[in-house]
């Protein structure tokens, strides 16, 4: 899921980062995840303390599968959002950090073949759990 942000009116930055945000919305829903990261990275530059920025390049290094890139992004968000206690956009953001860790324990599953590599699995399917909970 990828979220839109007000801004409110007056600003030109605001405005035009919101604008630049919906761009890469667009590109986010027909696919474009790397385009649609750039978009944001560009909205960024104006906006530097949004959050939904930051969740928005967090999910589309989660479509290209790069769990570590997506994490790092999630917890940005989440650390500047913490401040504006931005409770449904926190929610997002746990279940995310959750289906992340997931995904990257079962990527880990085929390749567990001795007991650290197990342990890695499970130490993440636990984080995965933890994120869930904090949802």
């Amino acid at each position: 899921m990828i979220c839109c942000f007000w801004l409110g009116q007056g600003c030109s930055e605001k405005n035009s980062a919101y604008k630049t945000n919906e761009e890469g919305n667009q590109l986010y829903r027909q696919g474009e995840a790397k385009k649609a990261r750039e978009k944001y990275q560009e909205a960024e530059v104006k906006l530097p303390e949004n959050a939904v920025l930051l969740y928005n390049q967090g999910n589309t290094f989660y479509q290209e599968k790069s769990w570590d890139k997506a994490l790092e992004y999630y917890q940005k968000a989440i650390a500047k959002d913490d401040k504006n206690n931005d409770d449904g956009r926190m929610f997002d953001l746990f279940m995310n950090q959750g289906c992340t860790f997931y995904k990257k324990a079962e990527e880990l599953i085929p390749r567990a073949s001795d007991t650290r590599q197990i342990q890695e699995v499970v130490h993440h399917l636990q984080l995965s759990l933890e994120q869930f909970r904090k949802a």
